[in-house]
């Protein structure tokens, strides 16, 4: 594991990774898919969601969620937006990026505000729009940041890809049977997500499929339920409730498989969100309409989009076990953004090399520029 502390040294920036404070000791709320069996009232959580769900719910976490949310709890629609720095061997980490969104002035004005600052997507840039980072700091909204090893599933004993994936469609195929069984009311609904499910199976079977890939696209549907479901109890008012996603490839995956209109990452998104409303028990919490989409759809939402592409692609890009960055514009987004950790939450996600999982909350601070 490595000593964040000692990550205090000469870099080229002016921000630091102070520690990394480990999930706080506790019961698990989630059984994870490997560890404890894998079933929920018969829905399968993969161990990182498992271990994240105790680190988001307590501490500093908790604090800055429920004050932002009691805020805004006169605001009955939301939206969350999404964007991903993945695959890029030229960077330190992988990272998935939320941005938690109230619908207060409605989100093609949001737009025509973003592209009016004349914001470029950060591949694009040479230089930060400062203007934009102050606007991002001064928004009402709040994101959630996921930063994971990019070699993460490479020599992890205990963590075998395969044996994992084919357990979670075993679970979910033999969930949906039970609950034909529970509510016959709903067969269709039910032997649609089996026929899914196989379907996804055969998938795996191929060679030219990404194992890899496909565990990840789990990871990023169960991620954005647990998001939208966790957040909706906390308010408890909410009406509508929107995840929309950059046009990332995850959302085309198979489509010959699964059909362009259902891509396996709603399913997996849809499947998730519903576990956990029960999970929450809604005791006090109004039901809420839940919507899914992505700026290809809607293509003035790109603009919203870079906002969680500049958070995800600076974490990308922070060597943080040695402190230091590719360029100034990055190192603007760290000092700016990330470390100002009551409107943005980094979370760094590990595979042991044991198999088992750990997640962190990170401390970024922004250090006084020496001087001399």
């Amino acid at each position: 594991m490595v000593d964040y502390k000692n990550c205090m040294k000469k870099s080229n920036i002016n921000t630091i990774l102070a520690f990394n404070k480990i999930q706080p000791k506790g019961e698990k709320r989630l059984h994870s898919l490997v560890s404890n069996g894998g079933l929920n009232n018969g829905y399968p959580i993969l161990d990182l969601l498992s271990v994240f769900d105790g680190t988001f719910n307590k501490g500093h976490s908790k604090k800055v969620i429920d004050e932002y949310l009691g805020n805004f709890s006169f605001v009955k629609k939301w939206m969350l937006f999404s964007d991903y720095a993945l695959y890029d061997k030229s960077k330190k980490n992988d990272v998935i990026s939320f941005v938690l969104i109230p619908n207060l002035v409605g989100m093609e004005q949001l737009a025509t505000i973003i592209s009016n600052i004349r914001v470029k997507d950060l591949k694009k840039t040479r230089n930060i729009n400062e203007f934009f980072l102050s606007f991002i700091n001064n928004f009402p909204l709040l994101s959630f940041n996921f930063v994971l090893e990019n070699d993460r599933y490479k020599k992890k004993k205990g963590y075998d890809v395969s044996k994992i994936l084919n357990k979670f469609i075993d679970v979910g195929v033999n969930q949906n049977v039970f609950l034909t069984i529970v509510d016959y009311s709903k067969l269709a609904r039910y032997n649609k997500d089996i026929i899914q499910l196989k379907k996804f199976k055969n998938l795996l079977l191929k060679n030219n499929i990404s194992k890899n890939k496909m565990l990840d696209l789990i990871f990023l549907g169960q991620m954005a339920g647990y998001m939208v479901s966790n957040l909706a109890v906390r308010h408890g008012k909410i009406e509508t409730f929107c995840w929309i996603s950059d046009k990332d490839a995850f959302f085309e995956i198979n489509q010959s498989n699964f059909g362009t209109d259902n891509p396996l990452i709603i399913d997996v998104f849809g499947a998730s969100n519903h576990y956990f409303n029960e999970f929450y028990e809604y005791a006090d919490v109004s039901p809420y309409e839940l919507l899914i989409g992505t700026t290809k759809n809607i293509e003035f939402l790109d603009e919203i989009i870079k906002i969680p592409d500049y958070l995800a692609g600076a974490l990308a890009d922070w060597d943080y076990k040695n402190n230091s960055t590719s360029s100034i514009k990055i190192n603007r987004i760290l000092e700016e953004l990330h470390a100002n950790s009551t409107k943005h939450l980094s979370y760094k996600l590990d595979i042991l090399p044991e198999g088992g999982c750990n997640c962190g909350l990170m401390d970024i601070i922004k250090l006084e520029k020496n001087p001399l």
